[in-house]
Formats: structure tokens, C-alpha cells, sequence
């Protein structure tokens, strides 16, 4: 700083030179510490506490940071209170107090931001290990609302007045709705942070009754419409899932929906008669596969319908 003209010498009042050293410590990436040691003669000294760290005057002493226990995991939106830590002056195996309201480095967390946080509790020279504290989301999103319904908009039910039920070829959508909030109904947290969201709605996972595994619709949507153009038949079991893997309550509702042909049918011939007269009886199997059941044959002699 003298070199380049930033400050005058520094003197006192007597007109003598001081003497000054800076001892800079990094405590954190681009975080440091800077402690001075100023000499002016025998007018004026900074403290023997720094001036000891210089190393040429004393020994540095040694100091003890201690931090009582606190969570290292907050749910969402929960109220988070840094303790403040104590350090000790050790020397010659005494203790000596010298503060106990040492606030951390950050003093708070905002907790309604997920993510993790390094704290540490720095005094002069001395600092703690970082400890990691993570604000997690541990909510379930809620439960969702299904709504059926065709391409021109019709409302779809899975069962016609009569009770029977409404089997169907056409697309039917889905338009599904569940928001991923970040604290429970009914709690402080949702009071105080009534619109906070979580994590976030990441996929929807629903089953029909003849499914043996998920089918998945990713989405980051609180309402997603989707239309399902595949079979998918009787009682359909739905949730979703949010970033954090936390699942919704199921919602169930009942979709009778065959977009699948069955497969080619057959014919065997079991024997019988073997003239050409009609009245004789002739035995075949009929066998065809389908995604469903097969309801019924249906029978054509000559392109009109037999039976």
C-alpha cells in the first residue's frame, strides 16, 4: 500500500514510524480472515492477542470452537435456529471462556429452498469443519383428481346409467391434477407459506386391472392431460410421484377402453361328415387371443352372416 501511494507512512504523535503486519487467512473458498499488528514505538500496540499470531513475539494462542447439537436435515419450510457456539482460550490445560455467542457463518438458512448448506463457526484464526445441512422435501404431493373425458370434450364414465359397463374404442383423456405443495395442510408451516411448493410433480403412475407393472407419464405439470389410446381395462389404480420420490395417496376410478383387434381366428376340423350334404354335421374349433376375452365368433358362409 506505501509502495503504491494507497497510504501515507502511518506515525504517531511523537513522529515515529509504525511497524505493521498482516496475517491473512482464507477460511472458506473466497471468504479470508485479515488480522493486523500495528507498532507504533511505545505510544500505541495492537493487541498482544494479534501481535502473537505474527510469530516473532509470542506464541499463537490456541483457541477451542464448540458448537452444541443441531439438526443437519430440515423438512421444507420447518423453522431452522443456528446455534450460536462457544470458544475457549486453552493454555496450559486451562480453559478460559471468551465468548459464547460465536454466530455461525451463514447465520441463518432459508429453508424454503431445498438444497444443502455449508456452516462454520470462525474465530480469528481458528474455524470449525464445514457441516453440511440439507433442506429437504419429505411431503407427499396431493392427492390427485382424475377427470375422463373424449376428444371433443364428452364426459367419460367407466359404467352407462344402467350400471353396465361403457366399453369403448375411442381415446379417452385423462386430465389429471395434484400439486406438489412443500408442507402439510393444517400445519404452521402451510400458514405461513401457503403457496410454497416442493420439489415437483415428476411423473404420474397408474395401472388398469389386467396390467402387471406401471404405466408412466412424466410430466412437470400440477394438471397434466394425457390421452390414453391403449387398452386399459376395469378398475384403474392412480398416483404421483414428485422429485423427491415422495408418493401421492392412490385414486381409483373405472375405464373400460379395447383399442386392441383380436388376433386372426383358426378354424380346426374335428371331424364329422364328409359329404356335401348340408344336414350332415361337421366339428370345428374355433380359437382367436385378445387383449381382453374374446366375447363371441361370428359366422359367414358365402359373405352373409350365418351366426
Amino acid at each position: 500500500l506505501l509502495n503504491n501511494k494507497y497510504i501515507t507512512n502511518i506515525d504517531d504523535e511523537d513522529g515515529n514510524t509504525c511497524d505493521a503486519t498482516v496475517i491473512v487467512e482464507k477460511t472458506d473458498k473466497d471468504k479470508y480472515d485479515y488480522s493486523v499488528c500495528l507498532k507504533c514505538g511505545d505510544n500505541y500496540s495492537s493487541s498482544e492477542e494479534v501481535c502473537d499470531m505474527v510469530g516473532n513475539e509470542g506464541i499463537t494462542k490456541n483457541y477451542v470452537i464448540e458448537v452444541g447439537t443441531f439438526p443437519t436435515e430440515v423438512r421444507q419450510g420447518d423453522e431452522l435456529t443456528l446455534p450460536k457456539a462457544s470458544v475457549y482460550e486453552v493454555e496450559n490445560g486451562k480453559r478460559t471462556l471468551i465468548t459464547d455467542s460465536l454466530d455461525p457463518t451463514p447465520k441463518t438458512i432459508d429453508t424454503t429452498v431445498l438444497g444443502t448448506t455449508n456452516v462454520r463457526w470462525v474465530y480469528r484464526y481458528k474455524s470449525t469443519n464445514p457441516v453440511s445441512v440439507r433442506v429437504v422435501d419429505k411431503v407427499s404431493p396431493e392427492r390427485p383428481t382424475v377427470k375422463l373425458q373424449y376428444a371433443d370434450g364428452s364426459e367419460y364414465k367407466g359404467r352407462n346409467s344402467n350400471g353396465n359397463i361403457n366399453i369403448t374404442a375411442r381415446s379417452i383423456v385423462m386430465e389429471i391434477t395434484s400439486r406438489d405443495y412443500a408442507c402439510v395442510l393444517g400445519t404452521t408451516c402451510r400458514s405461513r407459506y401457503p403457496n410454497l411448493d416442493g420439489s415437483g410433480v415428476k411423473e404420474i403412475r397408474y395401472r388398469g386391472e389386467s396390467d402387471t407393472t406401471d404405466r408412466v407419464i412424466t410430466t412437470t405439470k400440477t394438471t397434466t392431460r394425457y390421452t390414453e389410446n391403449e387398452s386399459i381395462w376395469g378398475n384403474v389404480t392412480l398416483k404421483t410421484v414428485d422429485n423427491s420420490n415422495n408418493q401421492s395417496e392412490e385414486v381409483s376410478f373405472e375405464a373400460y377402453l379395447d383399442n386392441e383387434a383380436p388376433s386372426k381366428t383358426t378354424v380346426t376340423y374335428l371331424g364329422g361328415s364328409n359329404t356335401h350334404s348340408w344336414k350332415n354335421n361337421y366339428k370345428l374349433r374355433l380359437s382367436a387371443t385378445d387383449d381382453i376375452e374374446i366375447a363371441y365368433y361370428e359366422i359367414y358362409i358365402d359373405g352373409s352372416y350365418y351366426g
